[in-house]
């Protein structure tokens, strides 16, 4: 044993921006509750024109609960969007995991990064969130890890990995 290289085995699962999570539902709720008013705006402007009342209506019973099931499905429609799809950082992969009913996984090689970096908008810096950009000759191609909670933490994270795995300096500077 005391030949055999040591491994270091290094896993981190980065799930997308809780605060992103809660701008989505408040704008989600905005949203229908705009649709709610409109809706009862409806309703009495046919009471008052045509001298319906439709106060205990089943229509108006019917929307109000139409009305709260769609907000319990769009909660839970962008809840289990955020709870199952996350990237898995490891020493020599990123594996992005979707699905719910589906399940998908797509691994990327990190052989060779040149470059990590992270970039935040103005909410991003307000709120800690942001996209890494990873380039290797590997993928072909930038690979972007998108709405990623304190991303330049995790940046350093994906430098350290790499550096751990090769116990070089790999990365050059792009634009």
């Amino acid at each position: 044993m005391d030949g055999e290289p040591q491994q270091y085995f290094q896993e981190v699962i980065l799930k997308k921006s809780l605060v992103l999570l809660f701008f989505k539902l408040t704008i989600a709720e905005v949203f229908l509750a705009g649709c709610y008013l409109a809706v009862v705006v409806a309703i009495e402007f046919v009471n008052f024109h045509f001298g319906i009342d439709l106060g205990m209506h089943p229509l108006t019973l019917t929307k109000s609960l139409l009305f709260t099931l769609l907000e319990i499905l769009v909660t839970a429609y962008f809840f289990l969007q955020w709870n199952y799809n996350y990237y898995i950082l490891r020493t020599k992969e990123v594996i992005y995991m979707t699905g719910i009913i589906v399940k998908q996984k797509r691994s990327y090689a990190l052989d060779n990064v040149q470059s990590v970096s992270a970039r935040q908008g103005i909410f991003g810096v307000l709120f800690n969130f942001g996209t890494i950009t990873i380039f290797s000759p590997a993928l072909k191609s930038e690979l972007q890890l998108t709405e990623i909670p304190n991303p330049n933490a995790i940046t350093m994270k994906i430098k350290q990995m790499n550096m751990d795995q090769d116990n070089k300096m790999g990365y050059i500077l792009r634009h």
